[in-house]
């Protein structure tokens, strides 16, 4: 019973992975979102693509299977930092320049206690992998969750979020006239696709002519490509 709790908080960790790039952002005075209507001459918030410009869209690949990975008897563990030693020390085929790093901790009444981990590559946050480190009356149990194997990427940005997100919209076909406002601060990401790993921007926008509500984008930093997009929940 214990174990199946376990992997049900693992799966939901993962998938709550596929959100937390979401931080919620306050309202910025935009409008309400402007309806598409044949009968009126009002532009859609985001134009259909031009033909000679088509949108460029690449899957992210599969996550990778959810992996266990049994601790040695005897592993003491009762605060972050032995908890981040102890999966240092398990070989993972992370490569060399990435890391499961503790982010959070939580405990039961059973004597359980979960360090979360996620994955970072050159300090960069890799979307969709998390990780689960379960210890029992303070002995390290086991590892679980997902992560990604050997990542080899250039973490040095072509473009500014701005300018690729300019690039990705222009590569849509949306006009030059629907200029672009950020809001809050734009973060990487590592994002994996089906072509490998990419470094992206994590930023929300909104555009003018005519005003639209912001948008989340997660937009390639050296191409011009929007590998997802999303209405902002205003909370």
């Amino acid at each position: 019973m214990q174990k199946l709790a376990v992997a049900t908080v693992v799966v939901i960790l993962v998938l709550a992975g596929y959100w937390w790039w979401q931080p919620s952002e306050p309202s910025h005075g935009s409008s309400a979102r402007q309806e598409s209507d044949s009968a009126t001459e009002k532009a859609p918030d985001l134009p259909t693509p031009d033909d000679a410009k088509p949108a460029e869209t690449v899957p992210q690949a599969n996550l990778p299977p959810v992996r266990e990975v049994p601790m040695d008897d005897g592993t003491e563990v009762s605060s972050p930092e032995q908890a981040q030693q102890v999966v240092d020390e398990q070989d993972l085929n992370l490569g060399p320049d990435s890391e499961l790093q503790v982010s959070g901790s939580t405990s039961d009444d059973y004597g359980y206690s979960y360090y979360q981990l996620e994955q970072r590559y050159k300090g960069i946050p890799v979307f969709g992998s998390q990780a689960l480190l379960e210890v029992s009356e303070g002995q390290a149990q086991l590892l679980n969750g997902v992560w990604f194997e050997q990542i080899d990427l250039n973490t040095e940005p072509t473009h500014s979020a701005e300018e690729a997100l300019r690039l990705a919209l222009d590569h849509r076909g949306v006009p030059a006239e629907r200029t672009i406002s950020v809001l809050g601060t734009p973060a990487l990401l590592v994002y994996v696709t089906e072509q490998g790993a990419t470094l992206s921007w994590r930023v929300i926008a909104s555009l003018s002519n005519p005003e639209a509500e912001p948008q989340r984008y997660l937009v390639d930093a050296h191409n011009p490509t929007i590998y997802l997009q999303e209405p902002v929940l205003q909370r």
